[in-house]
Order: structure tokens, then sequence, then C-alpha cells
């Protein structure tokens, strides 16, 4: 399928079913976790990659503020690159409960900065500044994605921005599985580690 033809698709998708219901609206939330403060306000920090869907991974409900998620994906899960949208949406909701989701066979453990800005630079020419790019970040993990894990949670965990404590000190941090669909609670597994296939965790 070429491109245009793609756009073309999805657009064609977009006519609301009959049944649809729409989900709350943002002043509906608002009033729902003001009157519901022990309600679930929970966060998912997930990979931009296509294969990598938490709303599909765990079939969540829009239309149910205590199902819903905010799902922040970035490339790699990387929390550094997610920080500047995660404190915008927590200063609206101030989450009591963070996912981090990363999987294997992750992009960003092929592509490197350097690369990136050089091609950046061949693209823009003199354009752009080369000094805008070169204080640009990509998110790269020259580490393993278990490192990658904990190298973020210590992140969160030590951050003093995020508004709540437990998100702060009780992350579960998943790793999914992408050829076998498995996604692992590193937590439950005893230690960033061990990936052999396990269901679906969450607590």
């Amino acid at each position: 399928m070429a491109p245009t033809d793609h756009i073309t698709s999805l657009l064609s998708r977009t006519h609301p079913s009959p049944t649809r219901q729409a989900p709350p609206t943002l002043k509906d939330l608002t009033a729902f976790f003001a009157s519901h403060p022990d309600a679930p306000r929970t966060l998912i920090i997930s990979c931009a990659d296509p294969r990598c869907i938490p709303e599909s991974i765990f079939h969540l409900d829009a239309g149910n503020p205590s199902d819903a998620a905010v799902v922040v994906r970035v490339q790699g899960a990387d929390w550094v690159t997610a920080m500047p949208a995660v404190l915008s949406i927590d200063h609206l909701i101030n989450f009591n409960n963070v996912i981090l989701l990363k999987h294997t066979d992750c992009g960003s453990t092929v592509f490197r900065d350097a690369n990136i800005k050089r091609k950046l630079k061949e693209r823009a020419a003199k354009d752009v500044d080369h000094g805008v790019i070169d204080a640009m970040t990509f998110g790269e993990n020259e580490i393993s994605m278990q490192d990658s894990v904990r190298r973020d949670l210590k992140l969160i965990r030590e951050s003093k921005l995020v508004s709540d404590g437990s998100v702060r000190n009780h992350p579960p941090h998943l790793t999914q599985r992408v050829r076998v669909g498995w996604v692992n609670n590193l937590r439950a597994l005893g230690e960033v580690g061990d990936l052999g296939d396990h269901p679906v965790i969450t607590g």
C-alpha cells in the first residue's frame, strides 16, 4: 500500500459507529477525581513502537475513569524524554500509579544519537544551527533493556518533581516480549534479570 493510500485508509476509519459512546470530558474527569480521591490515576510510560501498545496489552477502558490510564509513548519508554509530558499531565491529574513498560527488540538499542545528528545536519544543511542539533538527545540505549529499566526506575524514584510518593516508591517495571506476547513484571521476578515467559502481572 502506498503511503498516501494508507492515510486515505486511516481517515476512512474515523467515522464513529452508531454504538459509540463519547469518553468523559476533561471537566467530567476532574470532577470524578475530586470526588473520588482514592481512585486510580494511572500513568503508563511506554515505547512508541507499534508492537507495544498499552491500550491493547492491558485492555484499557477509556470510558471508565477508574480503568482508564494516561499513556505517554516515547522512544524506548525513556523517562528523560517522557518527563515534560508526564509532568504537564501530572499537574492536572496528580498520578498515584505508574507503569514503566519497555520491550524486547527495541529500536532504541539499535540507533545511535551521533548517527541521527549526522543525518539531521546533512538534511538541514545550513538552514538550521548545528548547535541546536548537537543539543538534542534521542534516547539511545547502549545498555541492555534490563539495565535501561533499572536506570529509569532509579530516576523516577529519585525525582522530586513527580507529585505522589507512591509513584516514586512503587512503580511496576514491566517488559513485553514482543515475539511471544507475554509481559514480565520484573519486580515479581525478584529483580531485573530473568525474562522467562510469564503472564501479565500489574500489581
